[in-house]
């Protein structure tokens, strides 16, 4: 199964297959994906983001249920 792939913009949007999503639906996406198949969560972070998004992000990510989040830096 294919990983929950969430980005952070440069300004400061979430998007979940190309669109943008409120922290509280990242909650949502994550707790329904993962009541389905146990797949990792990787957020892509766009150089320029605010740190705080990010942490809200990985925030909303655990209460749906993520134990593990991965982070990467993209261009």
């Amino acid at each position: 199964d294919d990983p929950i792939l969430l980005r952070v913009t440069v300004n400061n949007q979430v998007l979940y297959e190309d669109e943008i999503v409120t922290m509280s639906r990242i909650e949502t996406i994550v707790r329904n994906t993962l009541a389905n198949s146990d797949v990792p969560v990787i957020m892509q972070v766009e150089r320029g983001a605010l740190a705080g998004t990010m942490v809200q992000v990985m925030d909303r990510a655990k209460i749906g249920g993520a134990d593990k989040i991965s982070v990467t830096a993209i261009n």
